[in-house]
């Protein structure tokens, strides 16, 4: 991984006056020639600090594709974006990284848990990526969520891939959404973006 020329700035940095996000002339396009898709076409759009947006349109619209931009897991090929005071745009790969652990969270619209670890060690894994104490910080964000009970608990309908000091439980779906969706929003403490189907 490559070292960054252009830091990425800490959330608690910004002033309040900087957008959370903001796009100008913002473009996606897969593909080239006739055979080329223009998922999004010079998007412009600013989003305040605290404040709560959802996008709707049609399968196809580039929602899915906005929220990939802003979340650092795919790159624009035209205009501005600024998310938290970064610009994407100077961002090498060890910048967008850093961005990504500690900037934005991304919930996903499928729960992306690790079937063969704990509900303790899905969560703990995103928060050694983060910072120190990773099973503290871990049970406190699952605490939070009245998930104390369910630390040792596995995604539901998971196997344990080795013996368990205990017979095995599992999560039930909607303890499974509350784990997936603590784990970026605590964890990251800048813009947090979610896939639809998320809420619930």
């Amino acid at each position: 991984m490559s070292e960054s020329s252009a830091p990425v700035i800490a959330p608690d940095a910004l002033d309040a006056a900087t957008p959370a996000v903001r796009a100008r002339g913002l473009c996606k396009t897969y593909g080239e020639g006739v055979t080329a898709v223009h998922a999004l076409e010079e998007i412009a759009y600013e989003i305040s600090q605290g404040e709560f947006v959802v996008m709707l349109g049609p399968s196809g619209s580039g929602k899915t594709t906005m929220l990939n931009v802003v979340g650092a897991l795919d790159s624009p090929t035209g205009g501005q974006l600024e998310v938290m005071g970064n610009a994407r745009a100077e961002m090498d790969e060890g910048a967008q990284t850093r961005y990504r652990l500690g900037t934005v969270g991304f919930i996903f619209q499928f729960f992306n848990l690790v079937p063969t670890l704990t509900a303790l060690e899905n969560v703990a894994l995103l928060a050694e990526l983060t910072g120190e104490d990773a099973e503290s910080r871990a049970r406190a964000v699952l605490g939070e969520v009245g998930l104390a009970d369910r630390v040792d608990h596995f995604p539901c309908g998971s196997a344990p891939s080795r013996p368990p000091a205990r017979p095995p439980r599992s999560c039930q779906s909607g303890e499974q959404k509350q784990e997936a969706v603590r784990m970026p929003t605590k964890m990251a403490e800048g813009a947090w973006t979610a896939e639809r189907r998320s809420g619930g």
